[in-house]
């Protein structure tokens, strides 16, 4: 290759670029931002010294050490800076991507998966918490998402934190989060024995370049991110060649490329073709005596990287994901006249100071007039000086002429009175610096008064309200991020390796392939069931809505054990329980559902000869009855009879009516016990026959056991 042209990357995006029209385009945009960005820089570096608490200027700490004033730094902006990350960090969210298709769609629990497992190992979450304390002090956090093979031989991605004084993005992006930028610059030092490891072809160059420019090229300030020399003191000190620090600038744009969409005449499927190959495919079209295909001509915009020190140009390609910068920001409140973001620090900035000057302005008050003075006649001691001394010490006795006190010569000025409005500016001053924050002092816990608990949870909603675009802005963020991660992850490291992802049965280890076709995503931003303060929440709503869907028949879904407030491992133990645990608990409901239905049957078959003896019972009762009935008429044709008129035999014929009216009761009673019977058999037989249903437990979806189901 030739060292004055650097290439297009391995998509073909961008025409080849001379070297050094490129590296003049580098200097004239690195000069553009730098000019429109310096207010801004400094105001960002005195936001993160007051945040840290150095809130005193050179020159005010000169005046204060002349006036013999105590320099005080009573640092109120911290903690709001503290609490504000706080909320970040207990309310975190989580990527998921969800493909387009018809129907109802579920998100994509492999790659949703690989996206919390590459962040869990790079420690993602750390990171963009970091950036976001960097939006809240100074209005910009900034991260990289980007691939490493040095730790990693197969590639890994990482996203970290950039520090924001580093970027000089493009002036005229007017968007949030930096969206429509066109160009992204980041200026760093680094040591010139990692830039010839990183690109050994241009060993040669950088040594004439960093002979030549000694003294001249390299005295820009570093921003304390050094490459492989994060910890070393100093910047340009005399260290030798293979530790001098070298600033590399490294330049991020936009190109327009052209490039056609097509339609495939077999299988309808659109696909996307560089100018070079629609030509091809034309001429091989009508080559084959076919007609023009269908094209359209369009354009899409392709990200490129390019690194330079000095002159010399180090490498110019497409960016990993060649739809995105790897460079993401997020940004908190906008500043239209400077055209720049700021934070929560720049309001608290007077405020914290006057109340300092307060502060110390008091002490020194105190301090001056702790004693007041005295007023002393010239007769009234013999030695001035050492009364002077003696008198200036509590410790010490002072000796004054006999009959001085008594006289009254001696008497101590009245010290004058602290001004009242003095402590009023402070309280003042103390006070606006919550109220132009927005942070409220019941956020931070530090309400110096009782008050009801509906009152302090109302104004701590406000509070939250009020920084709501910050959040708003992180949102934002975690979803471009979230696009660039899920490119690399399946373009990069999608090559088969073992991934750890969370479903429904645990942890578990599954392999990351690349998938068949052109799958679209949309990427969902999902409060984190990791966060403590949203478990605790959720848990708080669910305690109440369980019973109620319990109630209803409606089972919870297995996803709710991510929200209990329990450990980790614990969760996956009760989603994943021990196999044979689970196997010996399925054996004993086996069992005693084996015992219930012998019981059944036992029932069945006592049930099924109580109504045998019952039909013969009443057959012998029938029988009985019919030979009672031809008694009682021989009896009555004998009545008929002259016999019959007899007395004993009017009595007998008495008594046998009684007897047979007792008989018929009892018939009559048998007959009710054995329908008794036979419906209770009827019941237990179709008991038996009744389908069963599984029962599953609320929380793990186990089966738990089995129940009849009656018709």
């Amino acid at each position: 290759m030739d060292d004055g042209m650097m290439q297009g990357g391995e998509g073909g995006g961008g025409q080849p670029v001379e070297a050094s029209d490129l590296v003049a385009t580098i200097d004239a945009a690195s000069k553009e931002a730098r000019s429109k960005r310096s207010g801004w820089i400094e105001e960002a570096k005195e936001c993160y010294g007051m945040t840290a608490g150095t809130q005193w200027t050179p020159e005010e700490l000169d005046a204060l050490r002349k006036q013999r004033r105590p320099p005080v730094a009573y640092n109120l902006i911290e903690p709001v800076v503290n609490v504000v990350a706080g909320l970040e960090v207990t309310n975190r969210q989580e990527v998921k991507y969800l493909p387009r298709e018809l129907g109802d769609s579920k998100k994509n629990e492999v790659l949703t998966g690989a996206a919390e497992w590459v962040r869990d190992e790079c420690n993602a979450e750390d990171e963009d918490s970091e950036a976001f304390v960097d939006m809240v002090i100074c209005g910009e956090g900034w991260t990289e998402t980007r691939l490493d093979y040095e730790y990693e031989q197969d590639g890994m991605i990482i996203i970290e934190r950039v520090d924001p004084l580093e970027i000089l993005p493009d002036p005229g992006s007017q968007k949030k989060n930096y969206k429509d930028a066109e160009y992204i610059v980041r200026e760093r030092m680094v040591s010139h024995s990692w830039l010839k490891a990183t690109w050994p072809e241009k060993e040669d160059e950088l040594d004439v370049m960093v002979t030549d420019n000694d003294s001249a090229e390299f005295d820009g300030e570093s921003h304390h991110n050094v490459v492989g020399d994060q910890y070393a003191k100093g910047t340009n000190q005399r260290l030798g060649k293979s530790k001098k620090l070298i600033k590399l600038t490294e330049y991020q744009y936009k190109t327009r490329v052209p490039f056609y969409r097509i339609q495939d005449p077999t299988t309808g499927q659109v696909a996307e073709l560089s100018t070079e190959q629609h030509e091809t495919v034309q001429q091989n079209a009508a080559a084959a005596g076919m007609p023009p295909l269908k094209s359209v001509k369009q354009t899409k915009c392709v990200y490129r990287r390019a690194y330079k020190v000095g002159t010399v140009l180090l490498e110019d390609s497409e960016c990993p994901d060649p739809s995105s910068f790897t460079y993401h920001a997020m940004t908190a409140k906008r500043d239209r006249n400077k055209s720049c973001w700021y934070g929560l620090v720049r309001p608290m900035r007077d405020p914290q100071r006057w109340a300092n000057k307060f502060f110390s302005q008091s002490m020194f008050i105190l301090n001056t007039n702790a004693k007041g003075g005295v007023v002393v006649e010239d007769d009234a001691v013999e030695n001035m000086a050492k009364f002077e001394e003696s008198w200036a010490q509590p410790d010490k006795v002072t000796v004054v002429k006999s009959g001085t006190v008594a006289a009254g010569k001696i008497q101590p000025k009245a010290p004058p009175p602290f001004p009242p409005q003095l402590a009023q500016m402070m309280e003042f001053s103390i006070s606006s610096i919550y109220r132009v924050s927005g942070v409220s002092p019941e956020m931070l816990g530090s309400v110096g008064h009782e008050q009801a608990a509906v009152l302090e949870y109302q104004r701590k909603q406000a509070g939250v309200t009020i920084l709501a675009t910050l959040f708003d802005a992180l949102r934002k963020y975690r979803k471009e991020q979230g696009r660039s991660l899920l490119y690399l992850i399946q373009n990069y490291i999608a090559d088969g390796r073992l991934i750890r992802i969370v479903g429904e049965k645990g942890q578990e280890y599954v392999p990351l392939t690349r998938e068949q076709g052109t799958a679209t995503y949309d990427v969902i931003i999902d409060e984190s069931p990791s966060s403590p303060n949203q478990k605790e929440k959720t848990w708080a709503i669910l305690q109440g809505l369980l019973p109620m869907l319990m109630q209803a028949g409606i089972q919870p879904p297995p996803e709710l054990l991510e929200y209990l407030p329990l450990p980790q491992s614990l969760i996956d133990s009760i989603k994943n329980p021990d196999p044979q645990k689970v196997q010996d608990a399925q054996q004993a409901k086996q069992l005693e559902i084996a015992g219930k239905t012998a019981d059944v049957r036992k029932t069945s078959a006592e049930a099924e000869k109580a109504k045998a003896d019952a039909d013969l019972k009443r057959a012998e009762l029938q029988g009985q009855q019919v030979s009672n009935a031809d008694m009682f008429q021989q009896v009555m044709t004998k009545v008929q009879t002259p016999m019959g008129q007899d007395p004993q035999i009017a009595a007998l014929l008495n008594g046998i009516t009684q007897m047979g009216q007792v008989m018929a009761a009892n018939v009559q009673q048998t007959q009710q016990l054995i329908q008794q019977n036979a419906l209770q058999t009827q019941n237990l037989i179709g008991l038996m026959a009744a389908p069963n249903e599984v029962i599953r437990d609320p929380l793990t979806g186990a089966v738990a056991g089995t129940r009849k189901v009656l018709q």
